[in-house]
């Protein structure tokens, strides 16, 4: 059926896929099995991605990815594909590995890598963003992820359904932003503590210098008292001669 919507979308928008499948991101980073390579599904999310950034789907079923394919022929749609690029561009310059990574999450992913890009998230958040996702989806490890997500009800049987196409872009959507909350509170609170521990260390170190100052004035305070006593031992002694 991929063929077949190449032929629906004509030349020129087959082209233009044809360009998104070849980027970067796709080729060396996204999680393709040979077979699914070989029934094209690295094009069928490219299609899906331009469906969910297009508008409402009815669902991401191969018959409807072939009626988007076949209304693209007579429709500009510079403006999406030009998203998605911005969404695999922001993604390779991540330069990470991660099971969202596989087919099931691209469509998703890829719309969260688009916010990511148009609000200039910074790549190590972005990154920590994707291992806390990665965590918290994972059901051996969710009770170490910074926040929750309700995603993985979204998986599984009927995965292509619009509710659950929805929730995972929901939920993923959500999670991303409540995970930059989160994470820059988390800065705050782990930076105020290492100026608190500086602080502490400085008073200390201060502390440490007022002591070794104090038994050094001790010290030439001593050194002085026997000196004098000396030479009072000394006069004495001339007087008594």
């Amino acid at each position: 059926k991929q063929q077949k919507g190449r032929a629906l979308m004509g030349v020129e928008k087959a082209i233009v896929i044809d360009e998104l499948q070849k980027h970067p991101f796709l080729i060396e980073m996204a999680q393709f099995t040979p077979l699914q390579l070989k029934r094209s599904d690295d094009e069928a999310v490219v299609l899906q991605t331009m469906m969910l950034m297009s508008g409402e789907i009815e669902s991401l079923v191969a018959d409807k990815i072939l009626k988007f394919a076949t209304e693209m022929r007579d429709t500009d749609v510079s403006n999406v594909t030009n998203a998605i690029k911005d969404a695999m561009d922001y993604l390779y310059s991540i330069n990470t590995t991660s099971p969202l990574f596989k087919k099931l999450h691209l469509p998703t992913l890829l719309m969260v890598a688009k916010k990511a890009h148009d609000e200039k998230v910074e790549a190590n958040v972005f990154s920590a963003w994707i291992d806390d996702f990665t965590l918290a989806i994972d059901r051996r490890k969710e009770g170490k992820a910074l926040v929750k997500t309700n995603y993985k009800g979204f998986t599984g049987a009927g995965s292509v359904k619009r509710d659950k196409v929805y929730g995972r872009r929901d939920s993923m959507l959500a999670h991303f932003d409540e995970f930059r909350e989160a994470y820059a509170n988390e800065q705050k609170r782990t930076q105020e503590e290492e100026v608190k521990a500086k602080e502490e260390l400085e008073m200390k170190a201060n502390a440490n210098m007022d002591k070794e100052t104090i038994n050094n004035e001790l010290n030439e305070s001593n050194d002085f008292i026997e000196v004098n006593s000396g030479i009072e031992a000394v006069e004495e002694e001339v007087m008594n001669a």
